[in-house]
């Protein structure tokens, strides 16, 4: 899942954070196919973090019956609480458990809780 800056000349298109009139889609991709079966089409004043969840959930009543596990991986962006709730707790009907990988900002707060996991938890 991914929001990418799409620079445009439109009168109707409003300012990114880069400074230009953009446009920000937010789409998910099925990786293997390099298919893109979510496009949400944001504004570019809209953060890419916004509404991630109702986007991610969107896409797999258009996958076929055979796919048995999806997974997820995304940038900063999809570090929200309620993504990362619905995917770890198996709220998803179909697929339950969404393993996935999610950057985050490595503020103090964030390297103190790693500090607090101990040797014997972290696995490769």
């Amino acid at each position: 899942m991914d929001a990418s800056i799409v620079e445009t000349t439109k009168q109707d298109a409003l300012f990114s954070y880069q400074g230009s009139p953009s446009f920000q889609p937010l789409s998910v991709r099925w990786a293997e196919l390099d298919w893109w079966p979510i496009r949400s089409f944001g504004m570019g004043n809209v953060p890419a973090g916004y509404q991630n969840l109702r986007c991610f959930r969107r896409p797999w009543r258009l996958l076929p019956k055979g796919i048995q596990k999806v997974y997820l991986k995304s940038d900063t962006a999809a570090y929200q609480k309620e993504l990362l709730i619905y995917c770890a707790e198996g709220r998803n009907e179909r697929f339950r458990v969404i393993e996935f990988a999610v950057g985050v900002d490595v503020t103090a707060e964030f390297k103190k809780a790693v500090a607090a996991v101990e040797e014997k938890e972290w696995h490769p």
